[in-house]
């Protein structure tokens, strides 16, 4: 049975800025996995230079020119080294092969470490 749900006209900016949120944030995670997946296709085919060939195995909900452009986007330099930049702060004074605490399933910091921290 599919649910149906109501909302005030005072609510509908809000329901549509979640709305748009929630797709940004799935787009945005499913890309990343695409791109992680045709990266390592890739890299099987043509063993190290898996990136130059990423292009070839676009996902089927995107075309082959928007693909082939995101591809050129993540193979320029400056991108590469904001992404490096970024791996790197997120594992800021963490030990080789952990991730930080309070990153994505990195951990949790307990109540405990936070009032410790602030002292």
């Amino acid at each position: 049975m599919q649910k149906r749900y109501r909302w005030t006209n005072e609510q509908s900016s809000l329901i549509a800025k979640l709305f748009w949120q929630k797709c940004a944030t799935r787009t945005k995670d499913k890309l990343s996995k695409d791109r992680s997946n045709a990266i390592r296709l890739a890299g099987d085919a043509h063993p190290g230079q898996g990136v130059e060939y990423m292009h070839e195995y676009n996902p089927w909900w995107c075309s082959a020119d928007v693909w082939s452009q995101m591809c050129d986007q993540w193979r320029d330099p400056i991108w590469l080294k904001r992404r490096k930049t970024v791996a790197e702060n997120r594992a800021a004074g963490v030990p080789d092969g952990e991730k930080a605490k309070g990153t994505n399933k990195g951990g949790s910091i307990s109540q405990l470490a936070h009032l410790v921290a602030r002292v």
